[in-house]
């Protein structure tokens, strides 16, 4: 293999990894270890009504105006992530301004370079709570 080729191989990588996280149904969003969105899908600016200008680069607890400033989630961040590596099924509810009332589940992966893979997952709030 030469050179060149070493060269393209990390970022053919990074383009098919990006791909797969546009393909994802779910809204997703990559956090770095400062919780800064460093990569969102097309699912999540299409259901939040955001554009990649007003995402990429900024705290999660401002997006949107501080729409995502959601004490729950801010503890489940800052308090529960720490010292767990995945989190499943965390609901998270929040009146948001332009999108309304939302309630959906929040499943996380903390990446080996220390970032963070979430998605959210609407649902309907009355059949989770039947279902735990």
């Amino acid at each position: 293999m030469s050179w060149k080729q070493k060269l393209r191989r990390p970022l053919q990588n990074l383009s098919f990894t990006q791909s797969i996280v546009d393909t994802v149904r779910e809204p997703l969003l990559v956090l770095d270890g400062t919780l800064r969105v460093r990569r969102a899908n097309r699912s999540f600016y299409e259901k939040f009504h955001v554009s990649p200008e007003h995402t990429q680069g900024i705290l999660i607890y401002e997006l949107g105006n501080h729409q995502w400033d959601i004490p729950a989630l801010r503890n489940l961040l800052e308090d529960v992530l720490p010292h767990n590596t995945v989190i499943t099924d965390f609901l998270v509810e929040h009146n948001f301004p332009v999108i309304g009332q939302k309630a959906m589940l929040l499943n996380a992966l903390v990446l080996p370079a220390g970032w963070l893979l979430s998605s959210f997952a609407p649902i309907d709030r009355r059949l989770f709570l039947l279902r735990t």
